[in-house]
């Protein structure tokens, strides 16, 4: 019996695998592209959650392009997303934008069905966050792809980012009583940061550059190359090491080796904050931010013109 099962069912795969090629080898090329087109699949959703007892966001994105905006005059917080699909996806995909609250936790994400198999075509998405000014919970972001835009953040309790082959930088201000980040095989360029910062990174390389040093900046890297940039006025105890590449500072450390590391080390300011770096392999500058010149007073005489 089971061997009757068997060979009846190899007869109707064989028999719709004929009948598919048959009827591919019977259509044109224009009826294959326009199968191809109409198989485009397009969705665009927008929703919005209060934040009343909310302490805590995590957002979680696999979209092309992610933008995390802070908005003034707002009391809640909005997340638009457009996704398009194109091509041969096997199921058809279908997407859905979800919102879920549980206890003072806000999760956001888009869950996704189908299109498992891709024969032709791909997707493209795009994901933005509108947050209110004045939350001053923690975010946590998870996301694996694409490029990350942080706009405005200011005022964050906690924030956790764990990125992976990704794209991150900021625009205005960014800072959080602290930071933590997981990077894997990615491009980070962060400014005007502020706050206590905690990095662990995989691959890639980083470019962080401090408005203030306020807190502890504490760097691990695997195979990274990555930049510090703090200001002339810092006050920390620096602690940088290197097993296999280059460690630089443009201020006045004291080099030396520890086992098989590369180490240099010593006191910035009064020594009040602590900034330790550790790289295996790649390299680490600390640089000193440049102070732009303040503008002459309208009470200035003007200058005499060159003879």
């Amino acid at each position: 019996m089971k061997l009757k099962v068997l060979v009846i069912s190899l007869v109707c795969v064989f028999a719709v695998a004929l009948g598919g090629a048959t009827i591919c080898a019977t259509m044109s090329r224009q009826e294959i592209r326009d199968y191809i087109e109409q198989s485009q699949t397009s969705y665009e959703d927008s929703k919005t959650a209060s934040l009343d007892g909310i302490n805590a966001i995590e957002i979680d994105s696999s979209s092309d392009q992610l933008t995390i905006i802070q908005t003034p005059n707002v009391d809640q917080i909005q997340a638009d997303v457009s996704i398009e699909t194109y091509g041969l996806h096997f199921p058809v995909p279908r997407y859905q934008l979800r919102m879920e609250s549980h206890n003072s936790t806000l999760r956001i994400y888009v869950e996704h069905q189908g299109g498992k198999l891709i024969l032709y075509g791909g997707t493209q998405s795009t994901m933005k966050i509108y947050l209110p000014q004045s939350y001053a919970g923690d975010l946590n972001l998870d996301a694996d792809s694409g490029s990350v835009l942080l706009d405005s953040l200011s005022g964050i309790g906690n924030m956790k980012l764990d990125l992976d082959s990704c794209v991150l930088e900021n625009r205005g201000e960014l800072s959080a009583q602290n930071i933590e980040m997981d990077l894997d095989s990615l491009s980070a360029n962060l400014t005007d940061v502020s706050g206590n910062v905690k990095a662990d990174l995989d691959s890639g390389e980083l470019n962080l550059a401090m408005a203030q040093v306020n807190g502890d900046i504490l760097l691990q890297g695997d195979s990274c190359d990555t930049t510090l940039t703090i200001p002339q006025d810092t006050s920390a105890q620096v602690d940088l090491r290197c097993e296999y590449g280059h460690l630089s500072s443009d201020f006045h450390l004291n080099p030396t080796m520890d086992e098989d590391s590369q180490v240099l080390y010593g006191i910035v300011g009064q020594g009040e904050h602590v900034i330790r770096c550790q790289i295996d392999y790649g390299s680490f500058g600390l640089k000193q931010s440049v102070i732009s010149p303040m503008p002459p007073s309208s009470d200035d005489p003007p200058s005499s013109p060159s003879a």
